[in-house]
């Protein structure tokens, strides 16, 4: 599987701290689209235990349609007391309800990855790079 760069990986990380445990979070910014990060299904890989991560862009909250979103999978070893640990992840699907865009490059299935293309990763990563630099960049996080 195709990682993410270190810096997107960054800029996750805090995306990822300001859901504070929770399992969905909405993230306002003015004049921007809602923002939405949701923790989806627990995941098994090669790399250890993660979890399935949605991030979209809403373009409508009911029924939800959005922007831009993607899905990626986290393998989060981090220990924030000790400030200590690392953290994987790889692209996984993009969509957009908008423009009818989707790219898939991960199957993820009953809890494990079931296939995946390195060379659509590779895309979903060059995208999730760029588009999490601009909602970092834009205020997001």
């Amino acid at each position: 599987m195709f990682l993410l760069d270190k810096n997107t990986t960054r800029i996750l990380s805090r995306a990822i701290d300001k859901m504070g445990g929770q399992e969905s979070i909405d993230l306002p910014l003015e004049d921007h689209p809602l923002l939405r990060l949701q923790r989806l299904d627990d995941i098994e890989t090669g790399q250890g235990d993660g979890y399935s991560l949605a991030i979209g862009q809403l373009k409508s909250v009911h029924p939800p349609r959005y922007e831009a979103r993607m899905i990626l999978l986290v393998v989060d070893r981090r220990d924030r007391r000790k400030g200590k640990g690392t953290m994987t992840v790889f692209p996984v699907s993009f969509n957009d309800d908008v423009n009818d865009v989707s790219e898939i490059g991960a199957l993820l299935a009953k809890g494990k990855v079931r296939k995946f293309s390195t060379i659509i990763q590779q895309s979903l990563a060059e995208y999730a790079r760029t588009w999490l630099a601009g909602l970092s960049t834009a205020g997001y996080f």
